[in-house]
């Protein structure tokens, strides 16, 4: 069934409030994140994300030189969610949780 230009324009005007809202959302995640440098709250939370997240580890796990796959994909899928985090942060808030001695 073919939709009329009305239908069309409404489908695309809602299209872009929903990516208008995701974009807003995304903006005040950066802001939350990015807040490290002069809130320590937000440094021990990231801090802790980052070691719960295996940030440091190798995500590899072997048993008698047999990579264990599943072990392997649970720990990449793990350390991924770090890693969207840190698409969000700016440079010195890398430098500030990355950097910190434990």
């Amino acid at each position: 069934m073919t939709k009329s230009p009305e239908q069309l324009k409404q489908e695309a005007e809602a299209l872009d409030a929903a990516r208008a809202k995701r974009q807003a959302y995304v903006e005040s995640v950066k802001v939350a994140i990015n807040s490290a440098p002069t809130d320590p709250n937000v440094r021990i939370v990231l801090t802790h994300l980052m070691n719960a997240c295996g940030f440091r580890e190798s995500p590899a796990v072997m048993n008698e030189n047999l990579e264990l796959t599943n072990a392997t994909e649970y720990n990449v899928g793990r350390l991924s969610v770090f890693h969207d985090f840190r698409k969000l942060m700016s440079a010195e808030t890398e430098n500030i949780i990355e950097r910190r001695a434990e």
